[in-house]
C-alpha cells in the first residue's frame, strides 16, 4: 500500500494542475513586488531596491553630517519627508528615514550647543581673568 502525496503538493479543487499554492497567496516578504516587472524579459530580473531615494539620502546626509553639520538640518528635512511618504510594510524605508532624522537632529543640535556654548565662554572668560 503506497502513501498519498503530501496535500500541500497536489493540484488545488479548481482543477489546476500548475498552482501549488492557494489562489491569492503572497509569500511574505514579496507583497509590493511586481511579478510582472520581475519576470517580464527572459532569465530573472532582480527587483528594484525597497528603499527610496529621499531616505537613502537622509542617510547619507546623516552621516556625512557629523563631518559638516549643516548637512545636519538637510538630514532631519528629508527623513521627515520620507518617513511621511514611506508605503506600509516596509521596514527599510522606515528605518533609514528615522536613522537620518535621528543622526542629523543630534548633529545639529551638538554643534549649535557648543558653537553657543563658545560664543558665550569668552566673554565669560575674560572677565574672570
Amino acid at each position: 500500500m503506497t502513501n498519498p502525496p503530501p496535500t500541500h503538493f497536489t493540484a488545488n479543487p479548481q482543477g489546476d494542475s500548475t498552482r501549488l499554492v492557494p489562489e491569492g497567496f503572497v509569500f511574505p516578504g514579496t507583497e509590493t513586488i511586481n511579478p510582472a516587472e520581475v519576470f517580464s524579459t527572459p532569465g530573472y530580473q532582480a527587483p528594484k531596491s525597497g528603499v527610496p531615494v529621499l531616505a537613502r539620502l537622509a542617510l547619507i546626509f546623516g552621516i556625512v553630517s557629523v563631518l559638516m553639520w549643516p548637512l545636519g538640518i538637510v538630514a532631519l528635512v528629508l527623513g521627515i519627508i520620507a518617513y511621511i511618504r514611506r508605503t506600509p510594510h516596509h521596514g527599510a524605508e522606515q528605518t533609514s528615514a528615522l536613522a537620518g532624522m535621528v543622526i542629523g537632529a543630534m548633529t545639529t543640535v551638538i554643534f549649535v550647543w557648543t558653537f553657543i556654548l563658545v560664543k558665550f565662554s569668552f566673554p565669560l572668560l575674560s572677565l574672570l581673568g
